[in-house]
């Protein structure tokens, strides 16, 4: 199936509005398979990983985001953004990434930044602080799967932060259970099946198998496939 009838098709089972996102999300998405970057390969996959998150952030309602690794989930925090009034702030390395999800940001107050990376033995870490408060941080990349995204660090003990939200990101998944560990807090993992609802669908499933683990701060949701 091409991508302009896998787009087609996906408008018709799922969109009756909110086309405006939807079709800059579709358009990024068609760049990225394009050009063969970050691995896209077909088109269902960031849409469907909006829905899920879309479903979660109307389900949580936070009021301010930290996004780790920019990408077509910046555009539905761009959207949750004007829809709800919260603040957002998204981090990226890669100038070219960068450039290519700015044309698709509308609110003028969101805060995307272009950050240098230090790649580190075992993990990576953006260069600039940590200066705003958040109640929720999402967490895509680094690009390298085989390192864990060590930012969570000067974040996680922040009193305002409440959820945690990673992106098919084991190596992170798995420091922040370390972390959990040496601070002694108890952690419970419960697994959703087809969680989030499309808000204009119920009917939609989920592509994830979306994993809510718990500690007595904090919830943290990951998505795995």
């Amino acid at each position: 199936m091409t991508v302009r009838k896998l787009i087609t098709r996906f408008k018709a089972r799922y969109l009756t509005k909110n086309t405006d996102f939807m079709d800059r999300c579709e358009q990024l998405s068609s760049e990225m398979i394009s050009k063969g970057e970050n691995g896209y390969k077909q088109l269902t996959v960031p849409i469907n990983k909006n829905y899920d998150l879309l479903g979660i952030l109307r389900k949580l309602s936070p009021k301010s985001v930290i996004e780790l690794g920019s990408g077509t989930t910046s555009l539905m925090f761009d959207y949750y953004s004007r829809e709800a009034g919260i603040d957002v702030e998204t981090r990226e390395h890669n100038p070219a990434w960068h450039a290519s999800v700015s044309q698709y940001i509308k609110n003028p107050k969101y805060r995307y930044v272009l950050d240098e990376m230090d790649v580190l033995k075992e993990s990576t870490r953006y260069k600039s602080a940590y200066e705003r408060s958040y109640d929720f941080m999402y967490i895509d990349g680094p690009p390298v799967s085989k390192l864990y995204n060590s930012d969570f660090l000067e974040i996680i003990e922040q009193p305002s932060l409440k959820t945690i939200v990673l992106d098919i990101r084991d190596s992170t998944a798995i420091a922040i259970m370390d972390y959990l560990y040496e601070k002694k807090r108890k952690a419970t993992i419960r697994v959703h099946k087809n969680f989030s609802r499309d808000p204009l669908k119920p009917e939609y499933e989920s592509c994830f198998n979306i994993k809510w683990i718990r500690d007595k701060r904090h919830t943290i949701i990951y998505l795995d496939r």
